[in-house]
């Protein structure tokens, strides 16, 4: 960008922050980090897209299927690495993990994945003539150098048993993140295997997520979803219904109700700030430029 556009869009935002400046808080965090270069925060936006994938909606059914075949009681050695993943994904500082610490309903939802997994490994993998079951613990399985192989056998034996492609798409995600533990210096057990099995379930990942969002494009829509035209004309009627309104309380319902319909029909969405507000919690709020404050 030209320096004179940096020039002046330094001196509107500045003009902004002053002209709101009465609405602001009057306590200010201490902690100022300086503003990265436009291009490193395209890069990292971009990292954050492709490296964390949401989960989709769990189906009822493929929960009740899952629970007929997961592993039910752990090894001790199995028991011993469970308690370090849980730490290493919920501790608030882990200096071997990427990212900010999650809560322990994602932390169970990985777990129970890897139970689910582990069933399968014991009662339903297909064998090869000589071929015996792997030490049913992470160590024996997701630093198994066939890792990859297992977890599409997986997939299909799944989708034979009519599993959506959601839940398979959120058991791959699971199953990628157990992965990148084990190949995390907190991971005690040691590691029989080299990345190219993680980069294996990073492309089934994307496969997964794939196929489950062509389901979604197929599925019900709610009883109460509105089309691009409904949404305009839900705005007129509510601006039509403000300027008729009669008495004062009537005219702040009125009113509350058409600000509400227009923030969310007209005004562009915040995507940066939604997606940095699911990852990391509190957004970045500006405050004395070049600096900004969480």
């Amino acid at each position: 960008m030209p320096r004179a556009c940096w020039r002046s869009l330094r001196t509107l935002t500045v003009r902004v922050r002053q002209a709101f400046a009465p609405f602001a808080p009057t306590t200010y965090h201490t902690h100022h980090y300086t503003l990265q270069p436009p291009e490193l925060a395209e890069i990292a936006l971009e990292t954050e897209l492709l490296t964390d994938f949401t989960s989709f909606e769990t189906r009822e059914a493929d929960e009740r299927d899952a629970r007929t075949y997961c592993l039910q009681k752990p090894s001790v050695t199995l028991g011993r690495e469970i308690e370090l993943f849980k730490a290493f994904r919920q501790k608030p500082i882990c200096r071997f993990r990427t990212g900010a610490a999650v809560l322990s309903t994602s932390v169970s939802s990985d777990l129970s994945t890897l139970m689910r997994l582990l069933g399968y490994m014991k009662d339903h993998r297909p064998k090869q003539d000589g071929e015996t079951n792997p030490p049913l613990t992470m160590v024996g399985v997701i630093t198994n150098a066939d890792l990859g192989r297992w977890v599409e056998q997986w997939s299909e034996w799944l989708k034979d048993r009519e599993c959506s492609h959601t839940t398979i798409a959120n058991y791959v995600n699971s199953v990628v993140t157990l992965k990148l533990f084990t190949l995390s210096d907190a991971f005690e057990g040691g590691s029989n295997d080299s990345e190219h099995v993680y980069e294996e379930l990073v492309r089934m990942r994307r496969q997964a997520h794939a196929l489950a969002k062509q389901d979604q494009l197929w599925r019900p829509l709610d009883p109460q979803w509105l089309s691009w035209p409904q949404v305009m004309t839900t705005r007129l009627n509510a601006n039509a219904a403000y300027k008729s309104a009669k008495g004062l309380q009537k005219r702040l319902v009125a009113l509350r109700t058409l600000m509400v319909i227009t923030a969310h029909s007209i005004l562009p969405p915040d995507r940066v700030g939604t997606i940095r507000l699911l990852r990391i919690g509190p957004l970045c709020n500006p405050h004395l430029l070049p600096y900004f404050h969480i």
